[in-house]
């Protein structure tokens, strides 16, 4: 790997002016970098040869990242770079490893930032979003905002263009459902496959999907700058997706279980990112366990727990996406939807914010179990208050922010 890291990176000026990669042997020595680092130096130091003859001939594309764990990051890739991703991943999953799920045709569900990287129009026409043979769904902000009208017209367009693989940002493909319930449209189209990316999938929302979806549905992890780093097999186990790509887990705070998830991948050739710090947090254990699905590339990895930004510290103790969700899971009785854990900075306190797949409050024992578990979990006694909601508003990425300082 180190061969090929100094043949991607040889001609740009960004790496050579923070590491002399012809003398480490090993990616353990070099700098680690992250968004801010490749932000300052776009594009003056990331002019290679290969940029350089792309421009020339166009034959390039220039996105940004949406934004979840920073500010947004331009960046620069071959035109049509996303349907390579598409094929290599499907072989770290042996029910799209059979299918050709390169050609399939595909809708997203994500974001309208997301969607906007390839839809640039303000309110763009079902045939201005269908790109190559990939339909976006979405053209706003917030999902909640979803009228009968929207839901009417996201459902007509996917029995419009029949897409065989459905790529979406779980909670908003759980809003969806919802409102396909509410308003009492009738909406039968089943696809081949679901994907669940784009942000962190909640137990219960997993579960809900699982329930009123009956197709193979697996998660998917990675970034836009990155691709697809890990993908979840029909066993339920994580594969990672090594194709050109490395990762390096290192530990975080005290906890032996959680890590910093560090990622060299050459599968842009434009802009390969070599020890790029993602800014996630996952689970792992020590070693690889043999996989039941029979693929060569489990990992240690057991699932991404959420963003390094995005956590609760009390003393020593350390709580991130992954840990509030069981929590959440094993005392709602799969009754919370959408929910949030806020910590006031000022006092100490914790806000509980969260609504129901039925629009109804949890029984009081939920709450006074809750609390119980916090104080459990953090080994002090902490004040907990709850506000139930209709519906919460994601973030200006269009994502949703489970845990937040306030």
């Amino acid at each position: 790997m180190i061969e090929k890291i100094r043949e991607s990176i040889k001609d740009i000026e960004f790496y050579n002016s923070i590491n002399d990669l012809f003398i480490n042997n090993s990616l353990n020595k070099l700098v680690i970098i992250d968004k801010s680092m490749i932000m300052k130096s776009f594009p003056n130091k990331w002019m290679s040869n290969k940029i350089k003859e792309a421009f020339m001939c166009e034959n390039y594309e220039s996105t940004y990242t949406s934004g979840s764990t920073s500010e947004r990051m331009q960046i620069v890739r071959p035109k049509d770079w996303w349907k390579g991703e598409y094929k290599r991943t499907a072989n770290y999953n042996k029910y799209l490893m059979q299918k050709e799920i390169n050609n399939w045709k595909k809708a997203i569900l994500t974001t309208a930032i997301c969607s906007n990287m390839a839809c640039y129009l303000e309110t763009p026409s079902y045939e201005e979003r269908i790109i190559h043979n990939t339909l976006f769904l979405n053209i706003h902000p917030d999902p909640n905002t979803w009228k009968k009208t929207d839901i009417e017209r996201i459902c007509y367009e996917i029995e419009l263009f029949k897409p065989l693989y459905i790529d979406v940002d779980p909670i908003y493909l759980s809003i969806l459902l919802n409102k396909i319930s509410d308003y009492g449209i009738n909406f039968q189209y089943t696809p081949q496959a679901i994907s669940l990316s784009y942000e962190y999938c909640t137990k219960n929302i997993r579960k809900f999907i699982e329930s009123h979806i009956k197709c193979p549905i697996f998660n998917l992890y990675g970034s836009t700058e990155i691709g697809y780093i890990l993908c979840e097999c029909e066993c339920g186990q994580m594969h990672l997706c090594d194709d050109l790509i490395q990762v390096e887990l290192i530990p975080f705070k005290n906890r032996t279980d959680l890590f910093s998830l560090i990622v060299t991948s050459l599968r842009n050739p434009f802009m390969p990112f070599v020890n790029y710090k993602t800014g996630d947090i996952v689970k792992a254990t020590s070693s690889n366990n043999k996989c039941e699905c029979g693929l060569r590339t489990p990992t240690n990895i057991q699932w991404v727990m959420g963003r390094e930004k995005d956590i609760i510290t009390f003393g020593e103790t350390v709580m991130t996406y992954g840990d509030l969700d069981e929590i959440v899971y094993s005392l709602s009785n799969n009754l919370i939807f959408v929910y949030q854990l806020l910590l006031e900075e000022k006092n100490g306190n914790l806000i509980f914010r969260y609504t129901t797949f039925n629009k109804k409050d949890i029984p009081q024992i939920h709450r006074r179990d809750f609390k119980a578990k916090i104080n459990e979990y953090f080994g002090t006694n902490i004040s907990v208050n709850f506000i139930f909601e209709q519906s919460i508003r994601p973030e200006i990425s269009g994502k949703f922010a489970i845990i937040k300082t306030i």
